[in-house]
Formats: C-alpha cells, sequence, structure tokens
C-alpha cells in the first residue's frame, strides 16, 4: 500500500485521502469505493470505474464526471440515474442513449459498437477528447496559471 491519508482499506496504490476502499490506483479523495483507476471524489458504493471525477453509488462508468447513480454509462458529464449512455450531458433517469438521444436496446448496442469499433481504429478510444472541442478557450481557463503561454504559442496549438 502506497499513499497518505489512507484508513481502514487495502490493496491502494499511489492514491490519497482514501476511507474504507479496495483496489485502487493512483486516487485520491475516496470514501466506500471499490476496483477504481484514476478517479477523485467518489464516494458510497462507487465500484469498477476508471476516469471518473465526482461520483456518488456509480458502477461500471468511463470517462466521466459528475455521475451519480449511474451505471454503465461512458463519456458522460452530469447524469443522474441513468445507465447506457454514451457522450451524454445532463441526464436524469435515462438509458440506452447516446449524445443524449434515447435508443432502444438493440439500437443502442449496434450504435455503440459500431463508435467503438471508429474509435479504436482512429486511435480515438481511451483518449482525451480533442482540445478543439473545449467550451472554453486556452485564455478563459486556468490552464494559463499551471502551463503558462504567450499569445502566439496558445494561439499555434
Amino acid at each position: 500500500m502506497f499513499g497518505n491519508f489512507v484508513n481502514n482499506s487495502k490493496n491502494v496504490v499511489e492514491s490519497f485521502e482514501a476511507d474504507n476502499v479496495e483496489d485502487i490506483k493512483y486516487s485520491q479523495i475516496l470514501s466506500h469505493a471499490h476496483h477504481l483507476m484514476d478517479c477523485t471524489n467518489t464516494y458510497i458504493d462507487c465500484e469498477r470505474s476508471y476516469e471518473i471525477m465526482s461520483g456518488l453509488h456509480t458502477k461500471k462508468n468511463l470517462f466521466s464526471g459528475f455521475v451519480y447513480g449511474c451505471h454503465d454509462c461512458i463519456t458522460c458529464l452530469d447524469c443522474n440515474d441513468s445507465s447506457n449512455c454514451f457522450g451524454c450531458v445532463g441526464l436524469r433517469n435515462k438509458e440506452f442513449c447516446i449524445f443524449n438521444k434515447q435508443y432502444t436496446k438493440a439500437e443502442y448496442e449496434k450504435t455503440i459498437a459500431q463508435i467503438i469499433e471508429h474509435m479504436q481504429t482512429t486511435g480515438e478510444r481511451g483518449q482525451f477528447l480533442d482540445p478543439a472541442l473545449s467550451a472554453f478557450g486556452y485564455n478563459e481557463t486556468v490552464a494559463q496559471e499551471y502551463f503558462p503561454l504567450d499569445k502566439e504559442e496558445a494561439t499555434k496549438l
């Protein structure tokens, strides 16, 4: 076990501020969570997830933020009590959605398989979204405080 402020936990690797967790890697600020990697601010019954920022009662989620009561969601943001969603924002009590559009279970499974296959082919799967898709310009974020660039460098990138 390696980390700071880890209590009542086991199999914790390079994680910090963790209480009652198990099988955690490279994560911080966790409580009552299991089988997570690269997560932060995840609490109570969060499990089997990767790259989650702020989760509660979540299972099997990937690359998502502010997901509460969600399971099997990929690249979702600010979703509650939803399942089997991909690329969704602000959903409440929904399932089988892609980019906030509702599908039948069969349509969802077929379409999501095609999307994932495409993303694997192009190398997008498992990568952060392209900065060109950001809702904010470089100068509108705190990025400039951590990675200072002059105007010419920022424009070029």
